[in-house]
């Protein structure tokens, strides 16, 4: 073991995650359902929930509530490409 300057995440095998969607086009895909656009300047896209919760799932998440977990890693957001993290309450408004 060591010290490193790089972040680290409790998520780290998320990673693995992030491959397999990568390989799937996942996002290519939602881009083409129909999804709601977002009307609020602060707004996210509509893929970026979608994406948020399954990621909050492999993480444990057993409610809406719990893809907060998402949110407060600031390594996992990076990973993903997110700019910053929807609160559980868009994903719901969402669903």
């Amino acid at each position: 073991m060591k010290f490193t300057s790089r972040e680290v995440s409790a998520w780290g095998s998320l990673a693995l995650l992030k491959r397999i969607l990568d390989g799937m086009n996942f996002k290519a895909t939602l881009q083409t359902w129909d999804l709601p656009k977002s009307g609020s300047n602060r707004g996210y896209a509509s893929e970026q929930p979608i994406d948020q919760m399954i990621v909050s799932i492999w993480c444990g998440a057993a409610c809406f509530m719990h893809a907060n977990i998402t949110r407060l890693d600031k390594t996992l957001m990076r990973l993903f490409g997110w700019g910053r993290a929807a609160g559980y309450k868009a994903i719901v408004r969402l669903s």
